[in-house]
């Protein structure tokens, strides 16, 4: 994006406010993540939305000033400057404009308030001039005070900057060389700057000359102006870092002056003379034109960056330790028994990795690595809420902008030698941090050591675990538990009432389907059989609350309409629901898809109907009959919904064949994958599992001797995994196959099968589980299997009492929602080595109290636990 437009200028604003107030940042940051969940994006593209946002919180700051330097240079003043005015309008902000006298902005600023300055008026205004050359002893000699006054008024051309400049170096100069130097005047500030770095490396020692390069690139790139002893300490990590170690030798006073007139320090504070500096140090182009000499001194921005995010890391991984850092509420907020340099380090350290590219950060990957895979980490964790209480909503800005990064840095060939092992581990440390930070920044803001008792499990994916197989090995990783019944646990809702779900009408007692909608926070149930109108209901997860249920009255006079199937899309913008019904004629199988409304409002009264239908298709069934299939309707990416009828454009409704059937076919009688690619077909009468593919192609996957009763399980999203369950006299087994490997693997045997079974993939396919009613009902054994490669192997089981209704994965919370027979709903984590019921009703024990404490290595625990019986 032009940085010379008006959406850097919307970026710019946003960011001021976030930094003005901790409350007016917590709302921004709240409103902006609400306005990209609804977009759809992870960042912000227009301009018209987000100054709108900008205009709504900035009326909340009293005395609020924009300045905004060089109008004219903005390529699309014309977006801009109405916004800016609408602005003054509707809030008590004032705006300061600097440009030059452009018509386009004349005509729009007509009847504001202006002043203007021309080439005369600072022409004639010399006595800034007369002042800097009064102050120096060599220039105020009368032989040449003059000279100097006259030359550099006739040639600075109203640049004030350039004045100053020129001084300095004159200043340098013997009365002698003033003369020459005069008549070698350099046009321009790039040609001050250049003969500024000349003088650099021709006058500093060789030891100076590399202070001088370092400092120059913390300047540059660094997010705030830093003090001169932050900077200081910043490069002596940077001496250690270096393979020849050397130490600092530029004392304060030498880090002042070793940039010579590139530079300016005002109260302690070290910064570069003007914008154009920074603008003049990060031109590659013409570093390059000028001689190898010169351009050690220039800043490569991307390079660079890595440089300092792995400064900051280092700095992070060595200078804390327990107590080292607390907070002081009667004071700043918190304290550091030496230095305040953590406090610029804590963050920007994200910031200074998203500005660098993935192969200049793989310099820095041996520090990052060990950061990442230990409990340093965790540490830094517990420094940004020491620091910051309310950091939760500007951490996960700056860990969403590390994901999108990752997804950057993807590569685009195979002879990408991007160092996508440290890509992986950032990706999804980011992730995981980012889940921590959504559900217990509340709770981590009073207390941020308890950041270390979080089950290392309920942050981190399993498929992380593989990346740091190698640095457990080497040692450098320590595995830390605690306990299951962490006090951080994701917010539980105490009244069992509000988990009751809507009284359905079915003939039996067990819901159609049972499913959460993670975005939305609700919870879809279906009938399972009734009479003529099956409905659908929707609840709220957190209230309680529900809308009217939905209800298809496409059905006529029918004894018993069964729901065969159903689903959301992955956007969760369509719902799409299967049904059967027996007339006289035969099997009929319905199809309804559902447009849901982006927004559903439970505190209306009147709660209008929440959803639409927008296409219905029924058919026929033949004499041979329809055999339910446990996955007979799929959403693909494309826009299409792939279900017993073919593929629906939904769109325009039309349909089309798959899988090679005719136009004129009866309904399919498969099993789709949840991304609608690919789909299983089961012919019982043949003892045959066959894999479909597009063009109606078949393979036999499977297939089973007289006597064996097989019955089809889950289908993963991909389709890469099928699970089935096969039974005989001998006994009862399990399998999973895996289309990949072209095998079949015993997952789960028993001697008998009792009770009903049920079994389902997570979609991102890391998670096989399974549900076992037992003893007739009472009880019901949930299993779990993770993949490892192309197998899985059993990680946890949990007993709950009487049969389960329906289950679901919520993977966004790591949950498994259940519904138990009195149609409560309840929550399981699956995140720990055991499933916790977080709402549990039961009259099991009560732990009443329990205190631990992990040692810091990581490698050992006590823990005190108080148990005291309901």
């Amino acid at each position: 994006m032009d940085k010379n437009s008006a959406m850097p200028v919307a970026k710019a604003l946003t960011h001021q406010i976030i930094l003005l107030s901790q409350v007016a940042s917590h709302d921004i940051l709240e409103d902006l993540k609400s306005q990209m969940n609804s977009g759809g994006r992870s960042r912000a593209i227009n301009f018209r939305p987000l100054f709108e946002l900008v205009c709504r919180h900035l009326s909340h700051i009293p005395r609020a000033v924009i300045v905004l330097d060089a109008a004219d240079e903005c390529c699309d003043i014309d977006q801009l400057l109405p916004g800016l005015i609408r602005l003054t309008e509707k809030t008590a902000a004032k705006v300061v404009l600097i440009s030059r006298r452009e018509r386009n902005l004349v005509n729009m600023l007509q009847n504001k308030p202006g002043l203007s300055m021309g080439p005369g008026d600072v022409q004639k205004d010399i006595s800034y001039l007369e002042y800097q050359v009064s102050q120096s002893e060599i220039l105020s000699n009368a032989l040449v005070r003059h000279r100097i006054t006259r030359i550099l008024s006739i040639r600075s051309k109203g640049m004030f900057l350039w004045v100053a400049l020129m001084i300095k170096e004159l200043d340098l100069c013997t009365l002698e060389e003033i003369d020459r130097t005069l008549d070698l005047l350099p046009d321009g500030l790039n040609e001050v700057y250049e003969r500024i770095l000349t003088r650099l490396h021709d006058s500093l020692k060789a030891s100076h000359k590399t202070c001088c390069c370092r400092l120059l690139k913390w300047i540059t790139l660094a997010k705030r102006p830093l003090r001169l002893t932050e900077v200081g300490e910043a490069l002596k990590i940077q001496y250690e870092l270096d393979i020849d170690t050397q130490h600092l030798l530029c004392s304060t006073r030498e880090l002042e002056l070793v940039c010579g007139s590139l530079v300016t320090v005002k109260e302690g504070i070290i910064q570069l003379i003007h914008l154009s500096t920074k603008e003049f140090l990060i031109d590659q182009k013409r570093a390059s034109d000028l001689g190898q000499d010169l351009r050690a001194f220039f800043v490569r921005a991307q390079d660079d960056s890595a440089l300092l995010s792995g400064i900051c890391v280092k700095y992070l991984s060595t200078c804390y330790t327990p107590g080292k850092l607390s907070r002081d509420d009667s004071s700043k907020g918190w304290q550091m028994d030496d230095t305040n340099l953590l406090e610029y380090m804590y963050l920007n350290w994200l910031s200074h990795l998203t500005d660098s590219s993935s192969q200049t950060l793989s310099t820095q990957e041996p520090i990052l690595q060990q950061f990442l895979a230990s409990r340093k980490s965790l540490y830094w964790l517990e420094i940004c809420f020491t620091i910051d209480r309310d950091i939760y909503g500007t951490l996960g800005t700056l860990l969403q902008a590390v994901l999108d990064w990752c997804l950057r840095c993807e590569p685009k060939d195979s002879g990408s030698r991007s160092p996508q092992g440290l890509v992986a581990l950032l990706h999804y440390r980011a992730k995981s941090y980012l889940q921590l930070v959504d559900d217990y920044g509340p709770s981590l803001k009073d207390s941020p050591h308890e950041v270390h008792r979080v089950d290392p499990e309920r942050i981190f994916e399993p498929s992380v675990f593989q990346i740091l197989e190698s640095f457990r090995q080497s040692g450098s990783y320590h595995r830390h538990y605690v306990l299951k019944d962490s006090r951080l646990r994701p917010i539980s809702t105490s009244l069992s009432a509000h988990r009751v779900l809507q009284k359905h009408t079915s003939a039996t007692e067990d819901y159609g389907y049972f499913f959460v909608d993670e975005r939305r926070q609700v919870i879809f149930t279906l009938d399972r059989e009734v009479s003529s109108a099956p409905r659908i209901y929707c609840q709220e997860i957190i209230s309680g609350k529900r809308l009217t249920p939905l209800i298809d009255v496409e059905f006529g006079n029918n004894e018993l309409v069964v729901t065969e199937g159903a689903t959301l899309s992955a956007c969760g913008q369509y719902m799409g629901i299967v049904y059967s019904w027996y007339e006289d004629a035969g099997t009929t199988i319905y199809t309804a898809i559902w447009r849901l409304l982006e927004h559903f409002d439970f505190s209306d009264a009147g709660r209008p109907q929440w959803a639409q239908k927008i296409i219905s298709l029924s058919a026929r069934v033949s004499e041979k009959g329809w055999t339910p299939s446990t996955n007979s309707i799929a959403f693909d990416s494309d826009g299409f919904v792939h279900c017993p009828h073919g593929r629906v454009n939904l769109r325009n409704g039309v349909q089309e064949p798959i899988f090679g059937a005719p136009d004129n076919r009866e309904p399919l009688n498969v099993t789709f994958s949840g991304d609608g690619r690919s789909a299983i077909g089961f012919v019982p009468e043949a003892r045959l599992v066959e894999d479909i593919s597009l063009n109606g192609e078949s393979t036999t996957i499977h297939s089973y001797e007289r006597g064996i009763c097989l019955a089809l399980g889950a289908l993963s999203n991909s389709g890469r995994f099928l699970a089935w369950e096969q039974f005989s006299t001998t006994g009862w087994r399990s399998y999973v196959y895996d289309k990949c490997a072209h095998r079949a693997q015993e997952f789960d045997s028993m001697s008998s099968r009792v009770g009903r079974v049920t079994y389902l993939f997570s979609k991102d396919e890391n998670l096989l589980l399974g549900a076992y009613e037992r003893e007739s009902g009472k009880i019901t054994i949930i299993k779990i299997w993770r993949q490892m490669g192309s197998s899985f192997e059993f990680w946890t089981e949990k007993t709950v009492r009487g049969p389960l209704l329906s289950f679901c994965f919520d993977e966004s919370h790591n949950l498994l929602y259940t519904v138990s027979p009195g149609r409560i709903w309840s929550r399981l984590d699956m995140s720990t080595t055991g499933l916790i019921d977080l709402d549990s009703d039961s009259n099991e024990p009560h732990i009443d109290r329990i205190e631990y404490e992990v040692s810091l290595d990581g490698t050992r625990m006590a823990i005190f636990r108080r148990q005291v019986e309901k």
